[in-house]
Formats: structure tokens, C-alpha cells, sequence
């Protein structure tokens, strides 16, 4: 308070004593947007140096949230646009879909991009505090940054231009507690505002495997979830219960909410059908039956005006156990000097950090240009090399480094996901696609698997001399 920027006035009209105080703007590129303003430390001590530094990452991942927000909200405000365009004109159907395919595609690739930055930095943020507060909700926007990725994995299988599946033994009792946690700000914080109380109870009968895929389950419950606060405006209880029933795990999600008339229940699933007026896209709920139905599953509503709503779902069992915890750090065959090759510095800075973390050595350049003059100076075992570049593309990166060095790998980055054809990849010079995001354990993971096929790969060819940027 000693200091004169301090305005004491303020102190004096809400009766708070402020001790110690920090601001940090929240700021994209030049622009600043706001400010985070923390005072007084729950222990009593000062502010430290720490602290500074702590909140400035926070206000950096804060301020790409709510830029990403208002992207998204720009493209909602484009799909509406769209979508009111296409009825005006009475488009066919096909045409209707290859609008939505190429437009699908487009934001895909840029939320990928932004996503990668976010997943980087949260989980290289994660080794740089022991704060338990602030570890757990480091861990909820990274758990936030996956179910985004698979949300526009969905995008891309929707507009058909992703076909890979991945199906893994999921417990739906760690579902469903995700869910909400992550709704968490919705069911509570937002009630409490408003005057009123949501409670959300779980009872697990049984703790059902299931074969899924675990984010687009955990979308199903935030979507009921969501769904049920909404129907709760006076505030009551959410419920859900879990138990085995004829070889199937059921869950029960109930509230004791308005209910649904009959013309309702009917329509609930869908596309583009809502209660809620302009607030609502009336996509959340015919979403839960797409993924509900893609894991060979049912669902049913019961549903009773002025006395709530319960959804019943039935899932099939897994065949096969839980898979194993990774053990923290993908084992490499051996360490290795890697080139990443990245026009975008944040995300360049950020796949050097996640190499290093494997105890690789790691080289970065800017472009495809800069990579291959590195090259001819340097010996490399590996070179990682976005796709979308100025100038030199990721093909071409791939197709020059395959000319010059035919023995060194060359894994390609890519905001495009499965859009990308294997074969055509390896017909290009490209020995691995690494679609954005990808966690520290997948890069690592690839590295790893890449390094043994060229070790593999070496050892079968006899009298073979190794050449500068190939090593063998």
C-alpha cells in the first residue's frame, strides 16, 4: 500500500485491508484485453517472485482461452449465417454437406494449431509447480485441450475426412466423475450465483468397461449434464446410477427438473431442435445419441412434466481389462539429435521442450530453407517438420531431406489429422504422420518407434556407410 499507484480510497469504501497486491494484463500478441488482479495471499506473506511468474502463465493461457472463445463465437456466428443461407437458397443436400466438409475442414486444421500450443504449454506448466490447487486445474484445462482435439476429430469423421477409430477399455464410473468436474462452473458456481442450489449425486452400484472412446463418452454426460441444468431453474438434484443389467452396463442420469412434454421427448435427439431459443444450437443432445449410437449402444428418456427427466442408457460391455497406466516417460531406444522444423515460434519452442523432456538433443529451425542448410552442416538421427510452411511446405521439407539423406526419418506434423493418406505420405519421403495435438507421451512415443525401425532398418543392410544427416 506504500506504493502510489495504490488508490486507498478503495480500501476505505469496502472496508478490506489490501497488504500486498499483484496485476498482470491479459494479453494476446499486442493487444491487451484485461487484467488479473490477485491481493493479499491466503498465508499472510508477501507476494514473491514465484507468484509473478506463476499468474503470468496462467494470464497468458487465459487470455488464449478467451480469444479462442471469441473465435469460436465468430464461427458459430458464420455457421448460422451459413446454415440461414443455405435454407434461403434451398441448396441439395449434397451441396449442403460438401459446404459443411470444406468448412470442417478449415477450422479443424486452426483449432488443432491452437489446441497444440494449449496441450504444450499446460503439461510443461505441470513440472514447474507442486502446488496441488494449481496442479489440479492445470490438469482441467489439460483434460479440456484432449476433449477438444476429439471434438474436431469428430468434426473431420463427420465430413468424412477422418476414418481412424480409437476404441479403448473405458470405466465409466472415471467418466461420469470427470463430467462433473468438468461442469463443475455450470451446476455450481453458476447456481450459487443465481440464488440457488444443484446438487449432483453419483451412486455406483457397479463400475462398468466398457469399449469406448473416453472423451466422447465424458461429452455425453457434460451434455446431460448441462442439459439437466437447464431444466433445474429453481434449482434440485442431478443424479446419476450405475449397475449391470443383462450383460449391458446401464446408467440412470435423472433430475427432478420441469420435465419434457410429450412433443418434446419426442424431438430431443434432433439435430438442430431446441427449447432454448438463441442460446441453445440444439446439436448437444442429437451429439449424445451420434456417440451413444457409435459405441452399439440405446438410449431412452422418461420424462413427466413439472416432475423431471431421466435418461437411460445401455452400453456393452468391454471383452478386454483396462489398459495399463503409461509409466510417466516413453522409453527411446536411445537418445537422439533431432530437427524440428516449425514456422511458428510457440509451437516451435514448445515441441523442442517436450523432445528434451525425452533427453533428446534438439535443433530448431524456421523453415524448410534453414532445416537444410542445418542439414548439410549437422548430423541428425531425426527430423520433425510441420506440413503448412511459407515457401517450403512439409512435403517439401520431407522430399529434399529424402534426396540428400535417404536414411534419416522424417516425421511430418499436422494440424489436418487423417486427411493425410498413409501411403501417399510414404510415396513423399515421410516415415511417420504425427497429427496435432499430440500429448508429451505421443511425441515421445513416435520418436521412440521411429528410432528402433531406422535401428532395425540399418542393421539389414550390409556394408552400408553412414552419411552426413542420415547417421546410418
Amino acid at each position: 500500500t506504500s506504493d502510489p499507484r495504490f488508490y486507498p480510497k478503495v480500501d476505505e469504501q469496502t472496508g478490506f485491508t489490501t497488504k500486498s497486491m499483484i496485476c498482470v494484463p491479459l494479453k494476446l500478441k499486442d493487444k491487451t484485453m484485461g487484467v488479473i488482479q490477485v491481493i493479499n495471499k491466503a498465508n499472510g506473506e508477501p507476494f514473491r517472485e514465484s507468484d509473478v511468474n506463476l499468474l503470468t502463465a496462467i494470464a497468458m493461457h487465459a487470455s488464449t482461452a478467451i480469444e479462442n472463445a471469441r473465435l469460436f463465437k465468430d464461427l458459430q456466428l458464420a455457421y448460422e449465417d451459413i446454415k440461414a443461407k443455405q435454407e434461403q437458397l434451398s441448396r441439395s443436400e449434397h451441396e449442403k454437406m460438401r459446404a459443411l466438409g470444406e468448412m470442417a475442414a478449415g477450422v479443424a486444421h486452426d483449432f488443432n494449431n491452437i489446441l497444440q500450443a494449449i496441450l504444450a504449454r499446460v503439461q510443461l506448466l505441470q513440472d514447474q509447480t507442486r502446488e496441488e490447487e494449481v496442479l489440479r486445474w492445470l490438469r482441467v484445462i489439460e483434460q479440456a485441450a484432449l476433449d477438444g482435439a476429439e471434438t474436431v476429430r469428430r468434426i473431420q469423421e463427420f465430413a468424412r475426412v477422418r476414418s481412424d477409430k480409437r476404441f479403448i477399455a473405458v470405466n465409466l464410473k472415471d467418466v461420469i466423475r470427470d463430467a462433473v468436474i468438468v461442469t463443475q462452473a455450470r451446476w455450481k458456481d453458476e447456481a450459487q450465483a443465481r440464488g440457488i442450489q444443484i446438487q449432483v449425486e453419483t451412486e455406483f452400484l457397479a463400475t462398468p468397461v466398457v469399449m469406448g472412446n473416453p472423451s466422447e463418452l465424458r461429452e455425453v454426460f457434460t451434455n446431460m449434464i448441462l442439459n439437466a441444468v437447464d431444466a433445474l431453474p429453481e434449482g434440485g438434484k442431478i443424479r446419476f446410477l450405475t449397475w449391470l443389467e443383462d450383460g449391458k452396463a446401464a446408467v440412470a442420469v435423472s433430475d427432478n427438473g420441469v420435465g419434457m412434454t410429450e412433443e418434446v421427448r419426442k424431438r430431443v435427439f434432433d439435430p438442430f431442435f431446441t427449447t432454448k431459443g438463441v442460446k441453445g444450437t440444439g446439436l448437444g443432445m442429437s451429439v449424445a445419441f451420434g456417440i451413444i449410437s457409435r459405441h452399439g449402444g440405446s438410449v431412452e428418456i422418461e420424462s413427466q412434466e413439472g416432475k423431471g427427466t431421466t435418461f437411460l442408457i445401455h452400453l456393452p460391455l468391454a471383452e478386454e481389462s483396462l489398459p495399463e497406466a503409461p509409466s510417466g516417460e516413453a522409453e527411446s531406444a536411445r537418445r537422439a539429435n533431432i530437427l524440428v522444423v516449425e514456422d511458428a515460434k510457440a509451437l516451435r519452442d514448445a515441441f523442442s521442450r517436450m523432445l528434451s523432456r525425452g533427453g533428446h538433443s534438439v535443433r530448431t529451425a524456421a523453415s524448410g530453407r534453414e532445416a537444410l542448410e542445418i542439414l548439410d552442416r549437422e548430423s541428425f538421427d531425426l527430423v520433425f517438420t510441420d506440413l503448412g510452411m511459407p515457401e517450403m511446405s512439409g512435403w517439401d521439407v520431407a522430399r529434399a531431406v529424402k534426396g540428400r539423406y535417404p536414411n534419416l526419418p522424417v516425421v511430418l506434423i499436422t494440424g489436418w489429422g487423417a486427411q493425410v493418406d498413409d501411403e501417399e505420405a510414404r510415396e513423399k519421403g515421410v516415415d511417420r504422420i504425427l497429427p496435432k495435438p499430440f500429448t508429451i507421451q505421443e511425441i515421445l512415443q513416435v520418436t521412440s518407434e521411429v528410432l528402433a525401425a531406422k535401428a532395425t532398418s540399418s542393421s539389414s543392410c550390409d556394408g552400408q556407410s553412414p552419411r552426413k544427416g542420415g547417421r546410418g
